[in-house]
């Protein structure tokens, strides 16, 4: 094996710069353009460190189970309370698939409960809802929300799928809504429904949850 110093403005190795060498192998020494090189890349972190550096990337593992992971990285400069700013990884994604009837016109629990996501920290999230829905009678709607921990769901945040006015019974229909949620502290998100009229019935049911920065 050989270790070489490639110096930054070099164009060509010299002898001087080569430390030993073999009939098979060039090695370069651990200093390219005046940097350190290095084959690890950001590090992989269960919480942020305490106190980082502008520009430093890591790796939040987030679900290492289903191998989540969220890459970020911290930008001193942004104005948001928020620096640790996502720059890749998988959404985090909860079904459930039972076709169940809703209970009422306010927002609450079908008979299996759900979905919901554990939000890992605080920050600003993108929060996707979707669901099937068919519709018992006709001028129907069912409406899907979520609670934010113990605030309760309300129509703002709600996918609304029906008939609507003139519809008729038996209908059917499937929809998501996205939504960016700002200031969400580290709780869990957990869909409820409800319906305007009559009960509707869904299934299909699932919710995806993607950071945009974080604490």
């Amino acid at each position: 094996l050989a270790n070489v110093l490639i110096r930054a403005a070099a164009t060509d190795i010299t002898a001087s710069d080569i430390d030993s060498v073999s009939s098979t192998t060039v090695r370069p020494r651990a200093r390219i353009g005046g940097g350190t090189a290095t084959s690890s890349g950001p590090q992989i972190v269960t919480t942020p460190p305490a106190s980082p550096y502008d520009g430093q990337e890591i790796l939040l593992e987030v679900d290492a189970t289903n191998g989540i992971y969220w890459h970020f990285r911290f930008r001193s400069a942004s104005g948001s309370a928020y620096k640790w700013e996502f720059m890749g990884g998988a959404a985090l994604l909860a079904e459930v698939t039972a076709a169940e009837a809703t209970g009422g016109t306010t927002y609450a629990a079908l008979t299996t409960a759900g979905p919901s996501i554990a939000l890992p920290r605080g920050g600003d999230y993108d929060v996707e809802i979707g669901a099937h829905v068919s519709c018992d009678v006709g001028n129907e709607r069912g409406l899907m929300s979520y609670d934010i921990g113990a605030t309760a769901a309300v129509d703002a945040d709600a996918l609304k799928l029906g008939t609507g006015s003139g519809g008729t019974e038996g209908a059917e229909f499937e929809g998501s809504r996205a939504r960016r949620k700002t200031a969400l502290t580290a709780i869990t998100l957990t869909a409820k429904y409800k319906h305007e009229l009559t009960a509707v019935t869904f299934s299909n049911r699932w919710m995806r949850v993607t950071p945009v920065r974080i604490s």
